[in-house]
């Protein structure tokens, strides 16, 4: 599926309509989004690696939080598959998921930026 296939990575584009309006409101809240992401993610790979499932839940769950308070409705939808998968030590499939955590990461980012070219940060 290519990116133009796939769902908005966005649960509600039309609320980048109403924070577009409030520039500052929405680029801290975004670029504090993705400086935790990007470190919870390298810390989930981490977990990964050493088949640690109590961390690979635990950042997973904080994953999905933060996806679920910017509307990255994909993403939140793939920790929270990642968390259960940890929640039960079933930890074959959360490379997979990983992966695809990072895709969706890397989608919204896309997506975001794309709304915020020519917004000061």
């Amino acid at each position: 599926m290519t990116d133009e296939s796939k769902p908005s990575p966005f649960v509600c584009p039309s609320a980048f309509s109403e924070w577009r309006d409030q520039p500052e409101f929405f680029l801290k809240l975004f670029h504090t989004f993705v400086s935790e992401t990007h470190k919870d993610l390298q810390a989930l790979q981490d977990a990964v690696v050493s088949s640690d499932a109590v961390k690979v839940a635990s950042i997973a769950h904080r994953i999905k939080g933060g996806a679920g308070a910017v509307g990255a409705l994909p993403m939140r939808t793939e920790a929270a598959r990642v968390e259960a998968m940890a929640r039960t030590e079933q930890l074959g499939d959360v490379g997979e998921g990983l992966s695809t955590l990072y895709e969706e990461f890397d989608r919204f980012c896309g997506f975001v930026s794309k709304l915020t070219v020519g917004q000061d940060g």
